[in-house]
């Protein structure tokens, strides 16, 4: 499965770590120097004193994550509406979006940028 996850901040790294173990997964991010890090170095985390190492693909440009079957928002509220254009960017046709962000109104700009789905 193909995942992308837009926000390459400290949970969305996070996320990204364990996912790309097992699926496709594309750091979508508009600050290029987080995106050449992760492309250069991976991501590396610590569990019960031992560190993994996971590559996974970062990008400022969504449509080379496309097509999505998951795009997973985890950005900042002020950054939700650049997060939906890279969603509409790269999410399939019977593609879905989720948000997990704190506090509220992130989920009416998704669905302006988006559309109801």
């Amino acid at each position: 499965m193909r995942i992308a996850i837009v926000g390459a901040g400290a949970m969305g790294c996070l996320l990204a770590s364990y996912l790309s173990a097992i699926h496709d997964v594309w750091l979508i991010d508009g600050w290029q120097t987080q995106v050449d890090t992760i492309t250069t170095h991976g991501l590396t985390r610590e569990r019960d004193g031992v560190l993994h190492r996971s590559t996974p693909h970062a990008t400022n440009n969504a449509t080379e994550a496309a097509p999505c079957h998951v795009a997973i928002v985890m950005v900042k509220y002020h950054q939700t509406a650049w997060a939906a254009t890279q969603v509409a960017q790269l999410l399939a046709t019977d593609g879905i979006c989720v948000t997990l962000q704190n506090g509220l109104g992130g989920i009416d700009v998704l669905r302006t940028g988006l559309g109801e789905g």
